[in-house]
């Protein structure tokens, strides 16, 4: 299943799904991509996965039901950020705009239902998914070592060059020596995008160092299949 490019390299050879013509469903193609990693067998119905991963027609998701999704079906999830799920769940929007800033939390005002994560937010807390600390890219590089996929929120309108924010999920797949490659959603939808470390740190990082989260997620559990392992 594995490329190895290198002994300072190494990438998954992960199916690729895009973003939809609305634009809004990258969290689901990021998550949809993992599913079909690991179950090769199963094939994408879009309304159903939408619906299971907490999309609102018109809004968008976070990244909380779909992880709550794989949790309940024998995935291990390592969701790592500084953010704090306990403050939130206890303050809502207010704690996204002291955390986050205006800028971000103008966009998660308006595209998102706030009372409804936070209630979600809760049911993740019960888990012992949550690794309240910062990521870094070695903790990226050591998920995919050990067979996990990682997915990452990150401001897309940095990692093409561009002004302000747009909020955007991308899975990373595998790493080089100088560059993290991702499995771009889009639009424009890019496979095994590579992109070099201080561009997607840029990126990654926007607006502050609470950005900053990862989502490794891994099947644990498998009733037939060999699951992929990592070196």
């Amino acid at each position: 299943m594995d490329a190895e490019i290198s002994d300072h390299a190494k990438v998954h050879d992960v199916p690729f799904l895009s973003n939809r013509d609305d634009d809004k469903h990258c969290l689901q193609a990021a998550y949809g991509m993992i599913r079909q990693f690991f179950e090769p067998d199963w094939q994408i119905d879009w309304r159903d996965w939408s619906a299971t991963t907490g999309f609102e027609e018109g809004r968008g998701s976070w990244s909380l039901e779909g992880m709550l999704w794989f949790h309940a079906n024998n995935y291990d999830v390592q969701h790592v950020t500084a953010f704090d799920y306990q403050r939130f769940a206890d303050e809502g929007i207010d704690y996204i705009y002291e955390s986050l800033g205006k800028e971000v939390g103008d966009w998660e005002a308006h595209f998102f239902d706030i009372p409804k994560e936070q209630s979600r937010a809760k049911a993740f807390l019960a888990t012992t998914m949550w690794q309240h600390r910062r990521p870094d890219f070695e903790d990226i590089k050591l998920y995919i070592e050990r067979g996990y996929l990682v997915k990452c929120i990150v401001n897309l309108n940095h990692l093409n060059d561009l002004p302000g924010f747009v909020g955007h999920a991308v899975l990373a797949v595998g790493y080089t020596g100088e560059h993290i490659v991702i499995h771009d959603p889009g639009l424009p939808a890019v496979a095994y995008r590579s992109v070099p470390y201080e561009k997607f740190l840029r990126a990654w990082t926007d607006p502050n160092a609470n950005m900053e989260k990862l989502d490794a997620i891994k099947l644990v559990s498998v009733s037939q299949g060999k699951v992929p392992q990592g070196r």
